[in-house]
């Protein structure tokens, strides 16, 4: 029987097509459909309401889910597994690269926006910091990286002692090991940091090979946390969103942060190791949102509320991935990480991840998330849509560093759950001068090095049952006794024969005569094996799989 698969998979997709070749005949033609039909993102209609797109949505996968035998099903999460694997490896790719064309846009949003599953829907610009505009069963969230005060400290003080070239010095704070070590009034000084400033004594490693820019850059006054603080807070009482995504948040911060911004609560990712100053905080204003759970990942933060108003779940996952030009890979790992673990918990829940990427909006990872269905999850990134065309994360940056013009952060929401009502314009008019060449961020009116980004989304009232993914295992005798359990009498009598037929390996080495014994052994279970295989309809084989995986899962316990 001839297999459906859509062309969009034939040459991104080899190992997942190979194995739907070998293994879909367990589908009906109509599952087959069905099955890519669900792993592809929908396209949503100016016609059809966020909330039964996503009532279609859920149907259709009960239905397919449903209308499978338990071969089918084992064929199904084969398929999965793989094109999960497959699609690991292309969000480690490099894209397409980063220019900026005589446009001003980045190369290839207008591609990007052409796909944008909402983009002949209207959708509104909120210009400059005031109060998003919201209803009930809508949410605005707001992403930003606030620039860690105590990286900027580190890194003037590194620069510091690299200036002044004392390799004596070094070597006796290096020596102190993962001690933080208070460092020289001169150095301070010349830091323009307070008399007393602490540095970790590993990080000294290197600082005199460390590279000495002459581009400009940001003042020490600007970088200043006592003068962008207060800026920092102004904006974000300002647009009072129901969700912020902020990364770099000192650990010492994060309660001051609540006690300025009344009627919020929020977490943070745990201290992870000496000398990791910052992480993620997502904050969420408490008449609007019921933290659910919260689960804390390698460069990303999960949460799950519930819509105090609409009874509906929200699922927002907020990241800061690996910065290093050549992380690619653990880049794709951290997101897929928290992706995996939303889709154990609440894999139908509307979801948005937003945050510091570290990855250009063409890179690998940007193409994976918004063009295929990964863990379950089919995104579109809130600035693919063409009413972003002349905005900031779309023609100029979002990250000032320096010379470096670069967009590093995006917000992505899932479709059909969610559908884009509105997209944040953080600068207005002149303000926007600060990504000309010069000095960068922050200035006299941005206060970190990247600008904030935005939305407002209309949100699917989906009620998730809370799904514990450590829960107690089905164990062999389960499964022997369960309703999956569709062999004979017969065959059953010839599989646990052929069970019982596995080899004892003799204790010590075994001698030539043995050795051969064993082979013997073993070639006679497995003519045995494939005898009874063979009598086997799909869903008998898609048993003995599963009943095998869980008695080798059984005995593995028992050895603890």
């Amino acid at each position: 029987m001839a297999t459906f698969i859509p062309s969009s998979a034939t040459s991104r997709l080899p190992r997942t097509v190979e194995l739907w070749q070998a293994r879909s005949a367990a589908l009906t033609p109509e599952q087959q459909c069905r099955f890519w039909d669900l792993s592809v993102a929908p396209q949503a209609a100016a016609s059809q309401g966020v909330q039964p797109a996503t009532e279609r949505w859920r149907a259709a996968k009960a239905e397919f889910g449903q209308s499978l035998s338990a071969g089918g099903r084992a064929v199904v999460e084969a398929v999965h597994k793989v094109r999960n694997e497959e699609l690991l490896s292309l969000a480690c790719g490099p894209g397409v690269g980063f220019q900026h064309p005589p446009t001003g846009m980045w190369e290839g949003w207008g591609t990007c926006s052409e796909r944008q599953p909402d983009r002949d829907l209207p959708v509104a610009v909120h210009h400059g910091r005031s109060s998003l505009p919201t209803k009930p069963g809508q949410v605005t969230v707001i992403s930003w990286n606030l620039l860690s005060p105590s990286w900027v400290a580190e890194h003037d003080l590194l620069d510091a002692m690299r200036d002044l070239a004392d390799q004596e010095l070094v070597d006796s704070l290096m020596a102190r090991g993962k001690e933080y070590v208070e460092l020289p009034e001169h150095i301070c000084l010349a830091a323009g940091q307070p008399a007393g400033s602490v540095l970790l004594a590993c990080r000294l490693e290197g600082v005199l090979d460390r590279h000495k820019s002459s581009e400009p850059r940001a003042s020490t006054d600007l970088r200043a946390w006592a003068r962008r603080r207060p800026i920092i807070v102004d904006w974000l009482r300002a647009w009072s969103a129901d969700v912020y995504l902020l990364q770099e948040v000192d650990y010492d911060e994060l309660s001051r942060l609540l006690a300025d911004l009344p009627g919020y609560d929020g977490h943070m990712q745990p201290m992870k190791g000496v000398g990791q100053p910052c992480g993620c905080a997502t904050l969420f204003r408490t008449d609007k949102l019921r933290l659910c759970w919260e689960l804390p990942r390698s460069r990303a933060l999960v949460s799950a509320f519930e819509d105090i108003v609409t009874g509906g779940n929200l699922c927002v996952v907020n990241v800061h991935l690996e910065c290093s030009a050549a992380a690619a890979l653990a880049r794709a790992r951290q997101l897929e990480s928290a992706l995996v673990q939303v889709a154990k918990r609440w894999p139908d829940a509307p979801l948005i991840v937003g945050g510091d990427f570290n990855a250009f909006p063409n890179s690998g990872l940007a193409d994976v998330l918004r063009s295929e269905c990964w863990h379950g999850f089919t995104l579109a990134g809130a600035y693919d849509h063409p009413a972003a065309a002349d905005l900031t994360p779309v023609v100029e940056a979002t990250s000032a560093e320096s010379t470096c013009r670069l967009v590093l952060d995006h917000l992505y929401y899932r479709c059909p759950h969610l559908r884009l009502s509105a997209l944040v314009q953080p600068l207005t008019g002149a303000e926007r001068s600060c990504f000309g060449y010069g000095p960068g961020l922050p200035d006299l009116v941005v206060p970190s090095d990247h600008v904030p980004i935005g939305a407002v989304l209309e949100v699917a009232v989906v009620r998730c049952a809370f799904t514990e993914p450590d829960a107690a295992p089905v164990t062999a005798d389960a499964l022997w006794s369960g309703e999956l359990n569709v062999l004979t009498g017969a065959q059953r009598e010839e599989l646990l024969g052929a069970e019982a037929m596995a080899p004892q390996r003799p204790r010590g080495k075994p001698t030539a005569e043995e050795i051969a014994a064993l082979r013997q052994q073993a070639a006679a279970r497995k003519a045995a094996e494939q005898a009874l295989l063979e009598g086997l309809c799909e869903d008998g084989k898609a048993f003995v799989t599963a009943w095998r995986r869980a008695k080798a899962a059984d005995a593995k316990r028992q050895l603890f």
